[in-house]
């Protein structure tokens, strides 16, 4: 894959990227759906990511992902660009998440 010079850490304002050949990035995204404000608004956030853990675990909520045609449009969406934007190692759908 062949791309311009990398830009390592830098901000679009918003969250920190990393462009850089030399890091493997593990990228996970969810529904917005799944998570109730109660749980979101957890008061430390050691305690809020195990009530997002656990909530998402538990199966509750949209699981839009579960339905494969809706899987198969991610999952393409993501290989689309493979090899030319990024190298795709692997990818798993869940029912209410992405992993790749």
């Amino acid at each position: 894959m062949t791309r311009g010079p990398h830009k390592g850490w830098h901000s679009r304002g918003y969250l920190p990227h990393c462009d850089t050949p030399e890091r493997a990035l593990h990228v996970v995204f969810r529904v917005a759906g799944p998570l109730p404000t109660a749980v979101v608004a957890s008061a430390s956030n050691q305690e809020r990511i195990r009530r997002l853990d656990d909530w998402l675990d538990c199966g509750k909520g949209d699981s839009p992902l579960a339905q494969p045609d809706h899987a198969q449009i991610v999952a393409d969406s993501l290989r689309a660009l493979a090899g030319e934007r990024y190298d795709l190692h692997a990818w798993c759908a869940m029912p209410n998440l992405f992993m790749c």
